[in-house]
């Protein structure tokens, strides 16, 4: 049986990358240069260029609910740098609350159709 991975391990290996790319492509989206994106972002040009290159991050799991606030957190983040931490963790509690880390969850683990999901609320 493959190892068993807690949520909170998702959320780190799965959901932070892809909020992160998903930020980074909005970004390039809008013309922002790679490196002012990589300053924002407190990363390197590479990552940058990996997610441009779905090098990382490579599935989309983001549902329209979380892309319309990701355009809304690259404004106030461009505007104000340093509420790159604050946006970052409301996109990540949005995620919980859309329940995206539950599927993610489910296609790694092949967890059971009735799993409660009980830790998220």
């Amino acid at each position: 049986m493959a190892k068993q991975l807690f949520p909170q391990e998702i959320e780190v290996w799965y959901i932070l990358p892809a909020v992160r790319k998903a930020l980074a492509e909005e970004m390039m989206a809008q013309g922002v240069p790679q490196t002012e994106i990589a300053l924002l972002l407190g990363t390197s040009e590479a990552t940058i260029s990996h997610y441009r290159q779905e090098k990382r991050a490579k599935k989309e799991i983001f549902n329209q609910a979380i892309k319309k606030e990701v355009k809304k957190a690259v404004g106030r983040i461009q505007k104000n740098s340093a509420l790159l931490f604050d946006e970052v963790i409301k996109l990540c509690r949005l995620a919980r609350k859309e329940r995206i880390i539950c599927l993610v969850h489910h296609q790694k683990n092949k967890l059971p159709k009735n799993c409660s999901c009980e830790w998220i609320k």
